[in-house]
């Protein structure tokens, strides 16, 4: 069912923008969302590697603080004087000195191992498995290296009962301190005025204080792992002295991977699941410092500062939420606004077109002379009034044309007649006419057919004239050679006739191959010859000429030279049994007028358009335009003799298309059919007499060559 323009243009336009806009804001708020995020997790990636770097450098300064300051404690006049009244008043002042917190100091005996004095409360540090040991005798130095300072970590022993459980289960619910407190035991010895080794100082300091983590702080809890793997703190008591290699598989393989890192210097974040609360993603910062153990020196503490995923991004869900608001506002006003502008535009569109659908509809445009109006707010409208009001035009004025169109009609139709009718009369002229072509073709095919019949006679009767003299002209050699033969045995005196005797045998031999080159040549001008043109490798076949006549013309006292050219491999159009032999029969006639020097064999590859050789042949014309030369180009074969040479009136007369079937030179002769046969062409030049000739045979080839590169 047909549909309004307007009811059409209104549900497109709908269709198009309402799904652009929701792709759009839906886009908006995706890329807005991921890029808040990035940045977010990127913020507190920084955060928490930064918070790992500070702290592990506080820890190291701490440690380095208390160190200085037990070694100078060592050396007061109190300790070293042994006066005991004087123990408890110096180590009260000297924990209110020391620059961080500590639980408890004690002096010890260094013999003994009794408690001398101390703010331990009864208790007797030395009974945790602590041995330190110092030098018996004072060295030369007046203070004591930091690095001998004897400095031990302190783990809980979570096995004791009475082991205080400062922090909330790790697995089941929210950690609220930084980590538990990280103690360190540190050990300096005590020199009497003998310098001999008199007590031992021991102090338990805190090196890392617990303290509250509000939600979404980016500073994280605290974990530390020593070389060996071993938790040192951690915001779990119960995690604090366990490997990590007990800790889940994913995590074990990334905190192993932490202390590989950490050795070669590197400090970045990582990504851990169950490291403070089961199957809780945390995001953590590390960094690695120095061992201030004493017995772990050159070894690597890992400070991880970790806070978990959810308290990192705190901040997106309020601008997911914000972001969520505004473009549900935006979307609403976007599509209000396009609905409203749709409707607008759609009328203002459909308006003009309904007006032309009213005029059209209410009158008759061809019988009415007022004009379609073009006066509508849109241009393109204006100009569709205006090409409707031009086409009624011209189907008014097509009307008249028709009108006299048909009155042309009825007068053709008469002419038509009186045409018909001379058409008529031409026909059975034409008739006439080709009856006496007809007449006149058939005495033209009578007087072909009795040409043909005198020029087969012709033939018969040459072919009988060779055989007449053939067979008496063999016999007169078989006797002549047996003649010679007995002049040779001595069975025939010799005297001046012999002489004649030689001659006559050498006259009756030259007649005989005329002879034979005569039957050769009107075999070859017979109706029934063809030539079996086929794509031919020239190389091979002057190979196998050269491998031929090398022989004899090295037994003739001649040199033989035969030289590839260019191009290894060259393809032609030719008959090859003809093609071998016209080179044959120009080889024979070199040698037959050469007596000394040599002769040579060579090809080459040209263009037809820039051939400079003078092509004297009939068909020269015929055969650069024919199929064979597609490529452009043709093949030469030069055969040169430095023999008796030819005159220039020779050379002309040899080379005269006229004088082609003379009987002088037969081997020129044939040799010149056969190339006419094959579309190829035939060339003789000379210098003069007693300097050589030269011929030149040149055939189309099958494929194109690079000339030019050679």
């Amino acid at each position: 069912m047909a549909k309004s323009f307007r009811r059409i243009l209104l549900s497109r336009l709908l269709m198009l923008s309402v799904p652009t806009i929701l792709l759009g804001v839906s886009t908006t708020y995706f890329v807005t969302y991921r890029k808040a995020r990035s940045g977010l997790l990127e913020t507190a990636r920084q955060n928490l590697t930064e918070s790992a770097v500070r702290r592990g450098n506080r820890i190291i300064d701490i440690t380095n603080a208390l160190k200085a300051n037990m070694v100078t404690a060592s050396h007061a006049t109190v300790l070293r004087d042994g006066d005991r009244q004087q123990y408890a008043e110096f180590l009260e002042q000297l924990s209110e000195q020391l620059p961080t917190q500590i639980e408890c100091i004690q002096l010890i005996d260094a013999t003994t191992k009794e408690r001398l004095e101390g703010t331990c409360k009864g208790e007797i540090l030395a009974g945790l498995d602590f041995e330190p040991k110092f030098p018996v005798q004072q060295s030369k130095n007046s203070l004591l290296p930091l690095h001998q300072v004897d400095v031990r970590p302190l783990l809980p022993d979570l096995s004791n009962p009475k082991t205080p459980n400062t922090s909330k289960n790790c697995q089941g619910q929210e950690i609220s301190f930084n980590t538990k407190p990280l103690n360190l035991m540190i050990s300096v010895p005590v020199y009497n005025a003998n310098k001999k080794l008199n007590a031992i100082l021991i102090v338990r300091g805190i090196i890392l204080k617990p303290s509250v983590i509000e939600p979404g702080s980016l500073f994280g809890t605290t974990a530390i792992i020593n070389q060996e793997g071993i938790i040192i703190a951690h915001p779990c008591l119960e995690r604090v002295g366990r490997n990590i290699e007990l800790e889940s598989d994913g995590d074990t393989g990334r905190l192993q991977s932490i202390l590989k890192k950490v050795q070669g210097g590197e400090k970045s974040f990582i990504h851990l699941f169950s490291f403070e609360k089961k199957e809780s993603e945390l995001l953590a910062g590390y960094a690695g410092i120095p061992s201030p153990i004493s017995s772990e020196r050159g070894q690597v503490w890992v400070v991880l500062t970790m806070t978990p995923l959810e308290d990192a991004l705190t901040a997106l869900g309020d601008i997911q939420r914000v972001l969520l608001n505004l473009l549900s506002s935006l979307t609403l006003v976007l599509i209000l606004g396009t609905i409203a502008i749709i409707l607008y535009v759609s009328r203002e569109m459909a308006r003009p077109l309904e007006e032309l659908r009213n005029y059209v509809l209410n009158q008759d445009p061809l019988q009415s002379q007022a004009p379609i109006p073009h006066n509508f707010t849109v241009h393109e409208f204006n100009q569709l009034a205006r090409a409707f009001n031009d086409t009624i035009d011209h189907i008014r004025d097509s009307y008249d044309l028709v009108n006299r169109t048909l009155e042309n009609a009825m007068k053709t139709a008469t002419e038509l007649k009186a045409a018909e009718a001379r058409l008529q009369e031409s026909l059975e002229s034409e008739k006439f006419t080709n009856e006496r072509l007809e007449r006149a073709t058939e005495k033209l095919q009578n007087s072909l057919k009795a040409e043909r019949l005198a020029g087969d006679r012709l033939r018969e009767v040459l072919r009988l004239i060779s055989d007449q003299f053939g067979n008496p002209l063999n016999g007169v050699i078989g006797n002549l050679d047996i003649l010679r033969i007995d002049l040779e045995d001595g069975l025939v005196e010799t005297g001046a006739e012999n002489e004649e005797l030689e001659l006559a045998y050498k006259s009756a031999i030259t007649l005989s191959e005329r002879l034979n080159k005569i039957s050769k040549m009107f075999s070859i001008a017979d109706n029934n010859f063809f030539a079996d043109i086929q794509s031919v490798h020239l190389i091979d076949i002057l190979q196998d000429i050269s491998a031929e006549y090398r022989p004899k013309i090295q037994a003739k006292g001649l040199n033989f030279n035969f030289q590839k050219g260019e191009y290894e491999n060259i393809i032609i159009f030719a008959d090859p049994d003809k093609l071998k032999e016209v080179i044959k029969a120009l080889i024979d006639n070199a040698m037959h007028y050469t007596d000394a020097g040599k002769i040579s064999l060579k090809t080459r590859v040209e263009s037809v358009e820039e051939s400079s050789t003078q092509e004297i042949s009939s068909n020269t014309e015929k055969a650069k335009k024919n199929s064979f030369y597609a490529t452009g180009q043709k093949a030469c074969i030069l055969i040169q003799d430095t023999g008796c040479g030819m005159a220039p009136e020779e050379i002309e007369s040899h080379n005269n298309p006229k004088n082609k079937r003379t009987t002088t030179g037969l081997s020129i002769v044939i040799a010149r059919i056969l190339m006419e046969i094959m579309d190829g062409t035939i060339f003789l030049s000379s210098a003069g007499k007693e300097m050589g000739t030269s011929v030149e045979l040149c055939l189309p080839t099958a494929k194109r060559y690079d000339i030019e590169k050679k």
